[in-house]
């Protein structure tokens, strides 16, 4: 009800779109707020988008979301949190061989680093 009530007061602001996030797993509280945003936005005749961060309700596909009202889907921090388990492996593995040349294999080379971030490896060089 809280949050609706807040939806209220964005849909009358210059507010882009409107968030939702919740820690229950079961994604229930996100999805009677999406059916109670929906008819909030009809009544009031100002279709704004619905974004939901589904971190640990995971277990709905996008599809699943989108099917439910949510037009933008933010998958907040896995790339985080795989990034951080990357780096305690790397780490790991330089403390226990004591340099960084069995830790290689755990990293992308760097042309394809260069490439990604668009730096021509030669003129990094």
């Amino acid at each position: 009800d809280d949050a609706l009530a807040r939806a209220r007061a964005y849909l009358d602001s210059p507010a882009d779109a409107i968030v939702i996030h919740s820690r229950d797993e079961t994604g229930s509280d996100v999805f009677a707020f999406a059916e109670g945003y929906r008819r909030l936005c009809a009544d009031r005749k100002v279709p704004k988008p619905l974004v939901c961060i589904p971190t640990v309700y995971n277990r709905y596909t996008e599809d699943e979301l989108a099917a439910r009202g949510f037009s933008v889907i933010i998958h907040a921090n896995h790339q985080l949190r795989a990034a951080c388990r990357a780096m305690q492996d790397v780490c790991r593995s330089i403390l226990e061989n004591g340099r960084s040349l069995e830790a290689d294999r755990l990293c992308i080379g760097l042309p394809e680093l260069f490439s990604m971030i668009g730096v021509d490896e030669k003129s990094a060089r």
